[in-house]
């Protein structure tokens, strides 16, 4: 493998510079994709053999993320050093997965602080993780973020449902047992 071989991962500027602050960059603003980090092992079991035909990808200066990969001792990445357009927004999504927790878990913070107000959190919250101005704009992310929490309610309502219908099922399945053995 060539000494420092890197991928380009493309995904909207606030979560490339969140990912960024997260993982710390060298001199040439590249990201190092260690093993220990589920991100990093996600880019490893990604990585695929070069297609015959490639198509160059277009890049803008802002919204992408390069990964330095480590030097693997169970992939050869003299082949295995591609990583397709699906993979790339598989990889994104889970950067944008993280962003959302981390953000979720800062307002919670703020909130047992006593800093209640959304906006304000939000615009900390991008200081504290070196996200550009540039990058984000304030209504979108407090819309993205009220989706999320939103997605978040509808699983936990889920699962209160089915804890029940399963206990419920376990009270009567026994019984049930029972009066077909008669």
């Amino acid at each position: 493998m060539a000494e420092g071989m890197t991928v380009r991962i493309r995904m909207h500027p606030m979560y490339a510079d969140f990912i960024k602050n997260q993982f710390g960059t060298n001199e040439r603003n590249q990201v190092f994709a260690t093993e220990r980090d589920p991100l990093g092992k996600l880019i490893k079991n990604l990585l695929r053999t070069n297609p015959r035909k490639i198509e160059k990808r277009e890049y803008c200066k802002d919204d992408y993320v390069e990964f330095i990969l480590p030097q693997y001792v169970d992939i050869n990445t003299d082949y295995r050093n591609y990583i397709s357009e699906n993979s790339e927004r598989i990889i994104a999504s889970k950067a944008k997965s993280r962003f959302y927790f981390e953000l979720h878990n800062f307002i919670i913070e703020m909130d047992g602080s006593g800093l209640t107000e959304l906006r304000r959190v939000i615009i900390l919250f991008a200081e504290q993780f070196g996200i550009q101005e540039t990058s984000y704009k304030i209504n979108s992310l407090e819309r993205e973020y009220r989706r999320y929490r939103y997605r978040l309610e509808i699983v936990k309502k889920t699962r209160k449902i089915a804890s029940c219908l399963e206990a419920f099922l376990s009270l009567i399945c026994p019984m049930f047992v029972l009066f077909n053995a008669l």
